[in-house]
């Protein structure tokens, strides 16, 4: 059986399924960005 529906779940149990991390900026980012940009493109 299938687990619950996103729009079912609690503020918590999404949190568990996407966790978001704050962390410090790094500079190939920018690098890592023109690269994806280029395949969407």
């Amino acid at each position: 059986m299938m687990g619950k529906e996103l729009s079912e779940m609690t503020l918590e149990e999404l949190w568990d399924l996407f966790p978001i991390f704050l962390v410090q900026h790094d500079d190939q980012w920018n690098g890592y960005y023109e690269g994806y940009k280029e395949m969407v493109i």
